[in-house]
């Protein structure tokens, strides 16, 4: 249990790290007026995620200049009885962006009983995914998940939908992509102000990831991308793996967000971690904060005829490779047998202290 929390981290998507998150605790979003925030449109949650007490958490979405976020807000912190850990996440956390303008013709759709989406559309393809780590998963699924007679992606969490865009729009291999998301008022959000768009091609469940997959084929998806804000944990347990890869085609592969957790373990920490669970698997990839799993021998190699921005963005940041039994288990192996013998040495030290205090009193 606790190496799958280390495993995913903290969180899934907000790029609040470290000093930011605490600059973010002592200011709110509407003292940022001044720096050119707009919130276009702010509510409470509506589905399972309510339980969090919908009159403490709103969901809302910002115009900062060019660029649109979604992410929760903490409107009730007095009355706010979670640990610092998780505080650190619900009052301010940012679940996804892009960048689009806010046009001045859009201005009369932000009332609070519109329902007609905004414009936010980017002539740039590389606008589209704008993080760091969403880009890197999109450019798995490029390396990694592409299929000839065409791939079958199963998403959780939908966010801003950054990525099922950018793959509907800019990968032609894709047959279809379904993305289980348990919050309505993302759903609503995401087709009102990121240009999210069900089709043929793109398919949103709302509903919880786990149902989801229980519901699924077997055996119908190629890849399998865990972005759910805060999920993670529930979906590396050994019977949510059972469950995902029953899910999957022989060659199919399975993509994490860990977003975070860089922040959290340093690198030799987390190479450590990935050696340890990688005899489970073919071999697992990781870039920094992008797990990807496999459980076949990987397909190819990156295409040279993916487009250029494929190339870069799958170079952006080294990939480490984990495979089979390595040193990570021998250290592991020599830390317990150490381990061992000083319980043992403690044990005989205990024993023959009392044989002597037996001794003494005998005489």
């Amino acid at each position: 249990m606790l190496m799958a929390s280390l495993l995913v981290g903290v969180g899934g998507s907000g790029p609040l790290r470290g000093a930011q998150k605490a600059e973010a605790r002592d200011r709110s979003v509407y003292e940022r007026e001044d720096r050119g925030v707009e919130v276009l449109a702010q509510g409470p949650l509506l589905g399972e995620l309510s339980h969090l007490d919908a009159r403490q958490m709103d969901l809302q979405v910002l115009q900062m200049g060019g660029t649109r976020t979604v992410g929760w807000k903490l409107v009730e912190q007095k009355r706010m009885t979670s640990t610092g850990l998780l505080m650190d996440v619900l009052e301010e956390f940012i679940m996804g962006e892009t960048r689009c303008d806010l046009k001045e013709e859009d201005r009369k759709l932000l009332g609070p009983d519109q329902k007609e989406p905004l414009a936010c559309d980017s002539n740039n393809t590389t606008e589209l995914v704008t993080w760091p780590q969403l880009r890197q998963m999109a450019a798995a699924i490029w390396r990694w998940g592409r299929r000839s007679n065409g791939t079958r992606v199963a998403m959780a969490g939908l966010g801003a939908g950054q990525v099922p865009n950018y793959l509907v729009r800019n990968c032609p291999n894709l047959a279809r992509i379904d993305i289980a998301e348990i919050e309505p008022r993302i759903v609503e959000y995401a087709k009102r102000f990121f240009q999210v768009k069900e089709s043929e091609r793109l398919r949103i469940h709302v509903q919880n990831a786990w149902t989801f997959l229980e519901e699924a084929p077997l055996g119908h998806y190629d890849v399998f991308v865990m972005d759910a804000s805060g999920s993670q944990l529930d979906f590396v347990m050994p019977r949510a793996i059972r469950l995902i890869s029953s899910k999957l085609r022989p060659n199919g592969i399975i993509i994490i967000n860990a977003n975070e957790w860089q922040a959290v373990l340093p690198d030799w920490a987390r190479k450590f971690i990935l050696d340890l669970v990688a005899p489970f698997w073919h071999e697992i990839y990781s870039a920094v904060d992008v797990i990807v799993l496999l459980q076949t021998p990987a397909i190819g190699s990156l295409e040279k005829t993916a487009p250029p921005h494929v190339h870069e963005w799958y170079e952006m940041r080294p990939w480490m490779q984990h495979r089979g039994v390595g040193w990570a288990h021998l250290q592991l192996l020599a830390s317990f047998a150490c381990c061992w013998c000083c319980c043992q040495c403690l044990l005989s030290f205990v024993a023959n202290a009392r044989m002597r205090r037996k001794v003494r009193h005998s005489d």
